[in-house]
């Protein structure tokens, strides 16, 4: 992805923003065509960032992960290096974009596969929104994508693939 890391913004509005090319997931994708009718009805929606499938396709080729999301071996040891792994410089500089630095948490959550169901089956995280803990957050939900409930409920339910993170206050 390099430099030309991909924002696409949504109905217009400055409250909700896809980064990166693909898939966004289900819950994603939920709030996305449902978004103008609840501000319609009265809703007021958090600011939400939602980091596509693609986003993530420099950071497996970083820390060695297979060359995009789609190509990933999936294996036990498939999420725990995830977690330990490095963002890519440009991957960086656009998370810290999205970072307030604010006394409010932010919240992680995944956007996969039957997650709009309220499956459970993917990790949601509440951290401190300051770089190194929003990191460490976002690389945990995405590993969430590769563990072997997740696999075998995606297989078992036949829920397709595709996967994004969303982020908000």
């Amino acid at each position: 992805m390099t430099a030309d890391i991909l924002e696409r913004d949504l109905h217009h509005s400055p409250d909700f923003k896809i980064i990166g090319e693909g898939p966004i997931g289900d819950k994603a994708e939920i709030l996305k065509e449902r978004s103008d009718a609840l501000r319609q009805i009265g809703w007021q929606l958090p600011p939400t960032t939602v980091f596509a499938q693609g986003f993530f396709d420099d950071f497996f080729q970083r820390n060695g992960l297979w060359s995009n999301f789609q190509e990933v071996e999936l294996n036990a040891t498939t999420p725990s290096r995830i977690i330990r792994g490095s963002l890519p410089y440009d991957a960086f500089i656009t998370l810290k974009q999205e970072v307030s630095e604010g006394d409010l948490p932010t919240i992680l959550r995944s956007s996969g596969p039957g997650d709009g169901r309220g499956t459970g089956l993917y990790l949601s995280e509440i951290s401190e929104d300051t770089i190194p803990k929003v990191r460490k957050a976002l690389q945990r939900v995405l590993a969430s994508y590769f563990t072997e409930s997740a696999v075998t409920f995606r297989r078992d339910a036949q829920a397709g693939e595709g996967f994004g993170v969303i982020k908000q206050p």
